[in-house]
């Protein structure tokens, strides 16, 4: 679906109507449309295709419902929700550098460069349900598991893991080129400058490590336990990880 009426350079803040504050420190577009306040640095798509998840470089945070044809007006959007970063007069947290849906689309995730956190919303109400603070590493991308029960922040060279429920680290700053859930979300699939290695994330154990021979920089994770991962020198290469434990086969 190709999304239209926004821009990816420098834009001008909305003249729509004033947003009226809602509790939990999120705000709400009900008649105009609204753009972006300074450049859209990360987007996101809802699994409807219905809703797009804007960061930009002001540090906000946008929802808008979006529309495959333009109203009469000229307009395909119409902002929904704006989701606070900070409260009152504090400085802004930096540029969004990555913005997410999760599986449900109930839950929405933003990573803010300028204080280095991880804010999760409930996509509804605005209300924010966890702060993940000093994670030290760069990242461009946030991801959901399957169970909404943990995040993922990931950059070039590091990757961390929360855990929603209780707040805590599953995994911090850990070097990887690439990383990404599992199909079911119980584990996380790891890509470092040593090989592929799978760890059971309830209980921390390292189910597979093993050497390959490729640098890889992304990988994607699909139903029956496949793994296609991008690498640099060889280009698309699929490998087959096991259940529980074994040895991953290149296909």
């Amino acid at each position: 679906m190709q999304i239209t009426g926004f821009t990816t350079g420098v834009v001008k803040e909305s003249t729509g109507r004033r947003r009226t504050p809602v509790a939990g420190g999120a705000g709400a577009g009900t008649a105009a449309a609204g753009i972006p306040k300074g450049a859209i640095t990360s987007s996101a798509i809802d699994s409807n295709g219905r809703r797009v998840l804007l960061g930009s470089s002001s540090g906000l945070t946008e929802l808008y419902a979006v529309s495959r044809r333009r109203s009469q007006a000229g307009d395909a959007r119409k902002l929904v929700k704006t989701f606070q970063a900070l409260d009152g007069e504090a400085p802004s947290p930096g540029l969004v550098s990555a913005v997410a849906f999760s599986v449900d689309d109930k839950k929405v995730a933003a990573f803010t460069n300028g204080d280095r956190a991880l804010r999760i919303w409930d996509a509804g109400t605005g209300r924010l349900q966890a702060l993940f603070q000093n994670v030290s590493h760069p990242v461009n991308r946030v991801s959901f598991s399957k169970s909404i029960e943990y995040v993922l922040v990931s950059g070039d060279t590091k990757v961390s893991v929360f855990r929603l429920e209780d707040d805590s680290e599953i995994q911090r700053d850990r070097s990887a080129s690439a990383a990404a859930f599992s199909a079911d979300g119980d584990q996380l699939i790891v890509c470092d400058s040593v090989g592929i290695e799978i760890v059971n994330l309830r209980d921390g154990d390292v189910v597979v490590k093993q050497p390959v021979a490729a640098r890889m920089s992304s990988l994607v994770c699909t139903q029956g336990g496949v793994v296609l991962i991008r690498a640099v020198d060889r280009g698309l290469v699929e490998l087959r990880i096991p259940e529980r434990s074994g040895s991953i086969s290149e296909n």
